[in-house]
């Protein structure tokens, strides 16, 4: 599960399995937050995932005194999806104020994410 931890979003995760001791709570929270992700249509067409199970072989909940309980899985956005939003606002934004130099930088960075 280590390559589960940082930096990867993939929502189409239900199972994540703790296969080793954890010893780091930011990475302890950042293993679960991978079976939070929403994944619309996973089974089928209006089947989205709404549930996931960990299954944790080594104590980790207890080790940081957590109770497992029932969680609920959300929809949330990748870092590079907020960051294009944020360059389009940017752009709104430089356009309103006709700053040319400015949607310059933004265009060349839209056109990178097109890559």
């Amino acid at each position: 599960m280590d390559m589960l931890d940082t930096g990867i979003d993939v929502p189409e995760i239900v199972n994540p399995v703790f296969a080793k001791p954890i010893k780091s709570k930011v990475k302890f929270w950042q293993m679960i937050g991978r079976g939070t992700r929403f994944c619309e249509n996973l089974y089928g067409l209006g089947k989205h995932k709404e549930k996931f199970r960990i299954f944790d072989h080594w104590g980790n909940f207890e080790y940081f005194e957590e109770d497992p309980g029932e969680g609920e899985v959300s929809q949330s956005k990748s870092l590079a999806q907020k960051r294009l939003e944020a360059w389009i606002e940017l752009g709104k934004a430089a356009q309103k104020k006709f700053e040319q130099g400015s949607l310059k930088t933004i265009a060349r960075q839209l056109r990178s994410f097109s890559r």
